[in-house]
């Protein structure tokens, strides 16, 4: 094909479970969903850097784990409070990668990076059916590993949103 890439990268395979719920109580004013997912993938497209360029690889097997869940509670009609959690644990199997010196890096048991392990967030949210409406949410994103490497960590941040409509 006409791609830049010189050569054909292996085809990327996974196998995926999932499995979720979701339920309302307190009649209909509180609802519900929580799920939890495996996926084991080969051959991952990856951004690399080779020698000195950005490229893209197959990168070995990766497993892919997490749980998440999401509530909210109708305060009033138009008044909304809401919440979600998730756990997600990122981590290649098997990776054996070149170095920039020749030497070949084994990341086995090394965490994806750029992917936080735990998320979550907290909101009010006021959505009449007619006039003015607005939000606040706070969301917070756990630590990550910024390399393949992990050997250069992010902290943990939380975010703050708000909007306002009519």
């Amino acid at each position: 094909g006409p791609e830049a890439e010189s050569e054909i990268l292996q085809p990327e395979t996974s196998r995926s479970y999932e499995v979720g719920l979701r339920g309302k109580l307190l009649a209909g004013k509180l609802s519900w969903e929580a799920s939890a997912f495996d996926m084991d993938f080969r051959n991952l497209v990856i951004r690399e850097n080779v020698g000195g360029l950005p490229a893209l690889a197959s990168a070995g097997r990766e497993r892919l784990r997490g749980a998440e869940i999401e509530t909210s509670l109708a305060l009033t009609n138009a008044l909304q409070l809401t919440a979600t959690a998730a756990w997600h644990d990122s981590k290649f199997l098997d990776y054996a990668r070149l170095r920039p010196d020749g030497s070949v890096q084994q990341l086995a048991g090394k965490a994806l990076e750029m992917s936080p392990k735990n998320l979550g967030s907290l909101g009010l949210v006021y959505a009449p059916a007619d006039g003015l409406r607005g939000s606040l949410v706070a969301s917070y994103v756990g630590r990550r590993f910024l390399n393949k490497g992990n050997s250069v960590i992010a902290g943990g941040f939380t975010m703050l949103d708000a909007s306002v409509g009519y």
